[in-house]
């Protein structure tokens, strides 16, 4: 990483209410499909914590997300990414973990803050070999890229799901 991610992101120490609430984590999930299942709230690395998205985050969120180099490589990313989206998107996370079917991260380095989100998401639909399946899916800000932090929180995060989902 090279430089303070804030330099980044000029605006990112604004202040915003928490997604799930003050100082609340989201509510734990009933269980999914028919099991008494719930993915924990927090996941850590030698260099990450994976943790629930946070209203704190818009602003890094906007700011990283608003690259074509990002966007263009994900289907449901528009572009430009303006506040107004990052809100929207982030108001929905409480519900989307109620529902159990999805769960998003936000993937923070331990020193350098946020840096993406990586999540989960129930296919509802059959793999080529007929079984039922969690898709992973992620995104991370254009400076940390190639530096192994995609491969070392997705590593986690299936870790995680492997033993909470299954």
């Amino acid at each position: 990483i090279t430089g303070p991610p804030f330099a980044l992101c000029p605006d990112a120490n604004r202040s915003f209410e928490p997604v799930f609430g003050s100082g609340q984590s989201p509510p734990t999930p009933r269980g999914f499909p028919d099991g008494d299942f719930a993915m924990r709230t927090q996941i850590d690395t030698s260099r990450l914590t994976l943790r629930p998205m946070q209203m704190t985050d818009l602003a890094r969120i906007v700011c990283l997300a608003n690259d074509l180099r990002v966007s263009g490589n994900l289907s449901r990313m528009p572009h430009p990414y303006r506040q107004e989206d990052g809100e929207e998107w982030l108001k929905k996370q409480p519900e989307l973990w109620a529902g159990q079917e999805n769960y998003v991260f936000a993937i923070e380095h331990k020193i350098d803050g946020f840096m993406g989100a990586m999540g989960l998401h129930w296919m509802d639909r059959m793999t080529l070999d007929g079984s039922l399946a969690w898709e992973l899916g992620y995104w991370l800000g254009v400076p940390y890229w190639g530096q192994g932090f995609a491969t070392e929180a997705g590593k986690a995060l299936i870790a995680a799901a492997i033993e909470d989902l299954n």
